[in-house]
C-alpha cells in the first residue's frame, strides 16, 4: 500500500503525543530551551518597545507638544484654512498673550496664552485638578509656577501675576481654575487665561506677522495664533508639511512651520535598525544552537524507534511530520510559559533601566508596554526558531535505515568501541585525555554547536565590558562643564528664548566667591557685538555664504548675503575671560600669549566647525591670524584689534546659542569690562578645594534655593547622568549575557547527558574489560576540560574580532574611545573549568548507578 495516500494525520499526532509522554525527561530540555528563547524575545520586545515609547514621550514633553506639526504666528483665517484641508487632523490652537514678568519666575520661561482644551492636552499642560479658564479673570497653570509664586495649590485661590505684553507690563490678580504637575525640563511653563481676557489684552492683529518681519517693522507677537495639527501617520512629515503649505498658498521659506522632531524617535535610522536586527539574530542564533542540538540528540536517542517505524512502512516524509509534530507539542508548552516569564522579566528590567534613564533623559513614571503585537512578534520569532532548528533532526529521522538503526551506537560502529576497549585495557595510548579527545572527534558538529553556544555569552559579556570601559566620564563632563561647577542665570541653563547673558551680578559674584568649598572663582562674560568687515575679509565672508548654501534655510541671494553686503557687519558673541578662562581655549591657528593678550590690543576669534581634527571650519575664517579686526563693542564704540589666534571655545562656557554664521570673539577680562554695557557675568566658574567637592555642592544647592534667578550645574550633576548611562548598558547587556550563558550551559548539560546516556552500554563494555569508575570519571572530566579550552579559544578569537571591528566606534557617543580587552573572558576561566568538569561528573554519577551487567543487557 502506498503510505502517501493513507489518511494518517491523526495517527502521526497520537504517536507524537505518545512519544512525548513516554520521554518526559528527554522533552524537558527541549521545553526549557524553547521557553528561554521565548523569554529572550519577549523581554527584548517588551523592554525595547517600552523604551521607544519612553524616549518618544520624553522628547515630546521636552518639545512641549505631541502634535506632529505646527505653524507659528498666523491669524484666525489661516487656522480655518488649514483646518479645512483634508490632510490635516485634530487642528488646535493657542493665542499668544505674552510672558510672565514676575521676578519669582526668573528660573522658569513662563508663557501666558489662551489655549483650547485639545491644545492644552497635546502640550501636556491640561489641568489634572480643576478645569481650563472659562470666566474672564481665571487662570490655570502648573504646580511649579504656583510654588515659585508662593501661591497654594488650591482651586479658587487668588493668583497675582505680572504679564509682559509686547514690551508693556500689566499686573493682574486671577482666580485659579485648574493646575497640573508641570515638568522641570520642559522648554517653557504655561499659564492659560480665558479667551475673553486674551482678546481684550491682545486684539487680533490686522497684518501678517511675516509682512512686518520682512519689512523690518517693529515685530509684535501678542494676538497671533500658534496652530498645531496631526497627519494620518508620521511617515515623511517634512514632505507632508511642505505639500500642505504649497497647497494652501504659503511659501515654506517665508513662514515658521515645523514638524515635531520627537516623531523622529519612531523613524528608525540605519544604526538602530542594525542594532535591533543584530539582537534578533543573536537571540535566534542562541536559540537555534540549543534547540537544534536537543532535537538532533533526541532523534539520535530514539533512532531505533524510527528504524522500527521504517520497517513497518513509514515513509521519510511521515517521519519528518512526526518530528515536527513533537516540536509543535513542545512549543505549545514552552512558548506560552516563555511569553509570561518574558513579560514579567521585562516588567522588572524596565524599572531598573528607567531609573538609569531618569537622570539621562528625564523619564519618570514609566510603565511596561504589553501591546498584543509584542506577544505576537515574540511567538512568531520563537516558533520560527524552533521550526528552523528541527529541520536537521527531521532529515536525520527521514534518512534512517532500519538495519543501521538496529545497531546504532552514538554514530560509531561497535568494533570501534571494542578496539578502544582493548587498547585501554592494554594501557598503551589509551589515556583518559586521548579517549576524551577521540570521543569528541566522533561528532565534531555537536562539539562545534556546544562550543559556539557557550562562547556567545562570553563574547557578549566581553563586548559590554569593553563598550562601558570605553566611555570616558571626564570627556562626557567636559562637554558640559569647565571646572567643578558653573553658576549662571536660569535662562542660560534652561535654553530660554530670552537668555540673560549678564545674569550673575557683581554682588552675586562676590557672594559666590565667599561660599564654603570654593577655592577659585572665575567669571566668564558675554554680550552682543559686531565684527565690521571690509576688503579681503568681506570677500572671504561673502564667498563662504555663497558656497555654503546648505546651511541656510533661505536662499543666500535673498537674505543673509544682501544683508552682509549692505551692512558690512556681522552680529558676534563677544566673551570676556581671565587667564584661567583663556587657558581653556583650544587654538587651531596661531598661539595664545597671555602677557600680550591682556594688554587689550588683541582679540581671539572663533567660527563654527573648529576642532574637527584640522579640517576646514564649516563656516570659514574671515579674519586670519595677524589681521586687524574692527569691532563694534557693547558700549557702541569701535576699536581695532589684532587677531592673535583662531581658537575653539568649549561649549560649556559659551552662551549655548548662536547667531547666523556663528561668529564668536574673546577679549581679556579688563578690556571687556571697560566696554561692557552691563557688568554682570554669563557664568561664574568655580573650582573646589581639595576634598571639598561635597561641601561645594551643598553650599551651591543652598545658595541656588535662596536665589530667585541663579542656578548651577556641577560635576556631581553630570557624574550622576554618566553613571545612569553606564548602568543602562550593564543592565541590558548583563541580563542578555546571563540568559545566553544559561542557554549555553543548558546546551552543554543536555549534550553531556545525551552523550553519556547513549554511551551507557559502551562504558559498560569498557568497564567489563578493565576500566575503573575513577578512569571513567577522568575521561568525562577531560571531555569537559577540552570543551572549556575550545570555548575559551573560540571566545577569545571572537572577542578579539568584535573589539577590532564593531566596538571601534562604540555607540557613536562623542565620549567613547575604544579600548581592547579580553579580561571578562579570562576572568571566566575558573568558572568555566569548574562547570565543564562538574556537570559531566554529576551526570555520570546519576546515569551509571546500574551495574555493568544491567547496562549490558539494555537494548
Amino acid at each position: 500500500m502506498d503510505m502517501h495516500k493513507v489518511q494518517n494525520k491523526k495517527a502521526i499526532r497520537r504517536l507524537s503525543l505518545r512519544m512525548v509522554r513516554q520521554g518526559k525527561r528527554k522533552c524537558l530540555p527541549g521545553i526549557t530551551a524553547i521557553l528561554l528563547t521565548t523569554v529572550l524575545f519577549t523581554a527584548l520586545f517588551t523592554v525595547g518597545g517600552s523604551l521607544l515609547e519612553i524616549y518618544q514621550d520624553v522628547a515630546m514633553r521636552k518639545m512641549g507638544s505631541s502634535a506632529m506639526a505646527g505653524i507659528k504666528f498666523v491669524r484666525e483665517e489661516d487656522y480655518k484654512k488649514l483646518a479645512r484641508d483634508p490632510a490635516v487632523l485634530n487642528a488646535r490652537y493657542r493665542i499668544i498673550l505674552g510672558r510672565a514678568g514676575e521676578e519669582k519666575l526668573q528660573k522658569f520661561n513662563t508663557e501666558v496664552s489662551y489655549a483650547t482644551e485639545e491644545e492644552a492636552g497635546s502640550m501636556y499642560c491640561a489641568p489634572t485638578e480643576g478645569r481650563m479658564p472659562a470666566e474672564r479673570m481665571e487662570i490655570a497653570t502648573s504646580k511649579l509656577v504656583l510654588q515659585a509664586l508662593g501661591v497654594p495649590c488650591r482651586i479658587g485661590v487668588a493668583v497675582p501675576l505680572a504679564i509682559e505684553v509686547d514690551g508693556r507690563k500689566v499686573r493682574e490678580t486671577f482666580t485659579l481654575s485648574g493646575y497640573w504637575e508641570g515638568e522641570l525640563w520642559a522648554s517653557a511653563q504655561q499659564c492659560w487665561v480665558s479667551r475673553a481676557y486674551c482678546e481684550k489684552m491682545a486684539p487680533a492683529p490686522e497684518s501678517s506677522f511675516y509682512e512686518k518681519e520682512y519689512e523690518k517693522e517693529e515685530v509684535t507677537y501678542a494676538g497671533y495664533w500658534m496652530v498645531d495639527f496631526d497627519f494620518e501617520n508620521s511617515w515623511n512629515l517634512e514632505g507632508k508639511l511642505r505639500a500642505l503649505l504649497e497647497r494652501n498658498g504659503y511659501d515654506s521659506s517665508q513662514i515658521a512651520a515645523s514638524v515635531n522632531s520627537a516623531y523622529g524617535m519612531a523613524s528608525l535610522d540605519f544604526a538602530t535598525v542594525f542594532m535591533v536586527f543584530g539582537l534578533l539574530c543573536l537571540i535566534m542564533l542562541s536559540g537555534y544552537l540549543i534547540i537544534y542540538n536537543i532535537f538532533v540528540l533526541n532523534v539520535a536517542g530514539d533512532i531505533q524507534s524510527y528504524g522500527l517505524l521504517k520497517t513497518i512502512g513509514t515513509t521519510g516524509r511521515q517521519l519528518k511530520k512526526l518530528v515536527r509534530c513533537q516540536a509543535l507539542l513542545l512549543s505549545a508548552v514552552g512558548i506560552p510559559v516563555g511569553l509570561l516569564l518574558g513579560a514579567l522579566l521585562g516588567k522588572y528590567i524596565l524599572p531598573a533601566v528607567a531609573s538609569s534613564l531618569s537622570d539621562v533623559i528625564g523619564a519618570t513614571g514609566m510603565e511596561v508596554s504589553l501591546h498584543p503585537a509584542i506577544f505576537l512578534g515574540a511567538s512568531c520569532f520563537s516558533f520560527l526558531t524552533v521550526w528552523i532548528s528541527c529541520q536537521k533532526a527531521c532529515r536525520m529521522a527521514a534518512k534512517v535505515s532500519p538495519i543501521e538503526a538496529s545497531r546504532y551506537l552514538d554514530i560509531s560502529a561497535k568494533r570501534e568501541t571494542a578496539g578502544r576497549s582493548r587498547r585501554f585495557s592494554k594501557r598503551r595510548k589509551g589515556t583518559a585525555a586521548s579517549l576524551a579527545r577521540a570521543n569528541l572527534q566522533r561528532s565534531p558538529r555537536k562539539v562545534a554547536v556546544v562550543v559556539f553556544s557557550l562562547s556567545l555569552s562570553l563574547v557578549l559579556l566581553n563586548s559590554v565590558y569593553a563598550l562601558v570601559r570605553g566611555f570616558d566620564m571626564e570627556q562626557y563632563i567636559s562637554s558640559s562643564l569647565v571646572g567643578d561647577a558653573l553658576v549662571s542665570d536660569a535662562s542660560i541653563l534652561q535654553h530660554s528664548f530670552q537668555p540673560d547673558t549678564a545674569g550673575v551680578a557683581e554682588e552675586a559674584q562676590e557672594e559666590i566667591r565667599q561660599l564654603e568649598g570654593v577655592a577659585e572663582s572665575h567669571p566668564i562674560y558675554s554680550a552682543d557685538s559686531y565684527l565690521i568687515f571690509g576688503g579681503a575679509s568681506q570677500e572671504r565672508m561673502l564667498r563662504t555664504v555663497r558656497e555654503k548654501t546648505m546651511y541656510f534655510e533661505e536662499s543666500p541671494e535673498d537674505g543673509i548675503l544682501n544683508y552682509l553686503q549692505q551692512e558690512g557687519q556681522l552680529l558676534c558673541q563677544l566673551y570676556g575671560m581671565d587667564a584661567w578662562g583663556v587657558s581653556r581655549l583650544l587654538p587651531e591657528k596661531g598661539a595664545i600669549d597671555w602677557e600680550k593678550f591682556q594688554t587689550g590690543d588683541y582679540i581671539i576669534l572663533n567660527t563654527i566647525g573648529l576642532g574637527r581634527g584640522g579640517a576646514e571650519p564649516l563656516m570659514g575664517i574671515y579674519y586670519d591670524v595677524g589681521d586687524t579686526c574692527p569691532v563694534r563693542l557693547p558700549d557702541g564704540s569701535v576699536k581695532d584689534y589684532q587677531v592673535m589666534a583662531i581658537a575653539d571655545i568649549p561649549f560649556a562656557i559659551t552662551s549655548r546659542f548662536s547667531y547666523y554664521l556663528g561668529t564668536m570673539a574673546v577679549l581679556p577680562e579688563q578690556e571687556y569690562l571697560a566696554h561692557a554695557a552691563k557688568p554682570g557675568a554669563l557664568y561664574q566658574a568655580l573650582l573646589a578645594g581639595e576634598g571639598q567637592e561635597d561641601v561645594l555642592e551643598q553650599s551651591l544647592e543652598a545658595y541656588a534655593e535662596s536665589s530667585p534667578t541663579l542656578q548651577y550645574v556641577s560635576r556631581k550633576f553630570y557624574q550622576k547622568d554618566f553613571e545612569g548611562y553606564i548602568r543602562m548598558y550593564w543592565m541590558v547587556g548583563g541580563s542578555l549575557s546571563f540568559l545566553l550563558g544559561l542557554i549555553g550551559i543548558l546546551n552543554f548539560t543536555n549534550s553531556m547527558v545525551t552523550g553519556i546516556l547513549t554511551r551507557k552500554k559502551e562504558f559498560a563494555m569498557m568497564e567489563a574489560v578493565g576500566m575503573t569508575g575513577r578512569q571513567r570519571r577522568a575521561v568525562l572530566a577531560w571531555e569537559g576540560g577540552i570543551y572549556a579550552i575550545l570555548v575559551l579559544a573560540c571566545a577569545l578569537a571572537m572577542s578579539t574580532a568584535v573589539n577590532l571591528t564593531l566596538l571601534q566606534s562604540g555607540s557613536g557617543a562623542w565620549f567613547y574611545e575604544s579600548h581592547f580587552t579580553v579580561l571578562p573572558v579570562v576572568s571566566c576561566i575558573p568558572v568555566l573549568l569548574a562547570l565543564s568538569c562538574a556537570i559531566p561528573l554529576a551526570v555520570s554519577g546519576i546515569a551509571m548507578r546500574q551495574t555493568v551487567a544491567e547496562r549490558l543487557r539494555e537494548q
